[in-house]
Parts: C-alpha cells; structure tokens; sequence
C-alpha cells in the first residue's frame, strides 16, 4: 500500500484560504489503512474545517481514490459542481489527489496527506522489512536484501552496498549513531553485498534497457464507466479496510 502522513494543520489551512465551501473525499484503501483515510480520517478533517469556519457541502468515502473512473463517479455522485463547491479536499496518497484533479479540472484539489512511500501491510512494525519504505528509487534491489530496503534507513542513501566508514560488523551507523548500520543488519540477515553490488552495476549499465511490453488495450469506456460506477456505490468495503491491519 501507499502510505500516508497528515500535513500540518498550518499547511491546509493555508491552502485552504481562499475557499469557503469544501467537499471532501476521503481514500477507504490505503489512506485508511494508514489512518490518515476512511472514516476516521473524514472525523478528523471535519473537526478543522468545521474550526476554521468552512462549510462542508458533503464527504463521502472512496474505495479507491486512486482510480481515475472510481474517482469521477463518486464525484459525480456528490453533485459536485463549480458553483456548489470552492474547493475539494482530498483524503489520499499522490494518485488519489491526481485521479480527483482528473475527474473534476474546473474545482481545486487541496491535499492533506503527503505520500511517504510503499509498505506492506504488516502486524510486526517494528521489523525492518515492515518499517522500510520503499522509496520509488526505479532499481529495486529488496531481492538480494531480505525485503528490506536500504534506502529508507541508510543517511547517504546508498543503493548497492555500505559505506567506507561502514562498521565491519554490525554496529552503529558512521554517519547517524542513532541508528544503526542497515547494511550490516542485511549481511548479518544472509544478504551477499557482493553479489548486491554487482547487480548495482548491471542496473547502471542497464538503465535504459528494460523490457518492452505490448502496447496496453484498455477496456471499452462503457465498461470503465460501469465497474467505476459500480464500485463508487460501495460503502462497505472501506468500513472493512481497517481490520485487515
């Protein structure tokens, strides 16, 4: 999933400003999942809005905000209109605020979520597999790390292997003591860091070289439109999300 962060409550109040009657959209996937969603998320958003004096012209949770024809009829469902509502609120990750821009070009798209990174939804957070994020770096290499990713716990974000000030064993971090060295914890966990850098140099003189894939054939448009339309109606789904986690 998508996880995702509350903004300040400085940040939408400043994005917020010009606008008065507010619609808002909250993701039943994974914003839900990160308690930023849902319906607990729209209890939360209220609760400013209503604090800074806006009217909320309705609310309403999306199975998935992220897909654009699931978006635009729960949109269209709302009676969203420029003349009914300044502004929307969009309770989601990065794709969920683009599917709404999409569905809806004419009204202004006000995130209140920053999107932090990928993760599974896991019940053990403290394990280091669970607590890295994947950070989108297009050379995935958590295959040779043990499902970990190097990236989201290494300071100098480094892709293929340790440092030159790395501890030989497993240790404290050179750079941040605070932590420690998520290299020497992937070595001590079997990961091959010779074999890891070797690969990181495959991608280096690879990185233009991916796979080419057919040309994609979408669905019919009235088939779109109905399996959005379908699901925009469904309100149960998002209720369950949370006990999965």
């Amino acid at each position: 999933m998508q996880r995702t962060v509350w903004k300040s409550a400085d940040e939408i109040r400043f994005s917020l400003q010009p606008f008065k009657r507010i619609a808002v959209f909250s993701c039943g996937v994974c914003a839900n999942l990160s308690g930023t969603g849902g319906h607990r998320g729209l209890k939360i958003i209220r609760n400013q809005l209503e604090a800074w004096d806006k009217q909320i012209v309705t609310e309403r949770v999306v199975v998935a905000c992220c897909a654009e024809e699931i978006m635009r009829q729960a949109v269209q469902l709302a009676g969203i209109t420029p003349g009914r509502c300044d502004a929307m609120v969009v309770l989601s990750c990065a794709g969920g605020i683009k599917s709404a821009a999409l569905s809806s070009p004419h009204i202004p798209v006000i995130p209140a979520c920053d999107t932090v990174g990928s993760t599974p939804v896991a019940t053990t957070n403290a394990n280091y597999i669970a607590a890295s994020l994947c950070t989108a770096c297009g050379n995935c290499i958590i295959g040779l790390t043990g499902g970990i990713c190097p990236l989201s716990h290494c300071p100098l974000k480094r892709h293929d292997g340790p440092c030159s000030k790395a501890p030989a064993k497993p240790g404290p971090c050179a750079i941040d003591p605070a932590r420690q060295c998520i290299w020497r914890i992937i070595e001590h966990n079997g990961g091959d860091l010779a074999l890891i850098a070797q690969l990181g140099r495959l991608q280096q003189d690879h990185a233009d070289d991916r796979l080419a894939l057919n040309r994609h054939r979408h669905s019919p448009a009235p088939l779109r439109k109905l399996a959005g339309w379908t699901v925009a109606h469904s309100t149960a789904f998002s209720r369950l999300v949370p006990l999965i986690r």
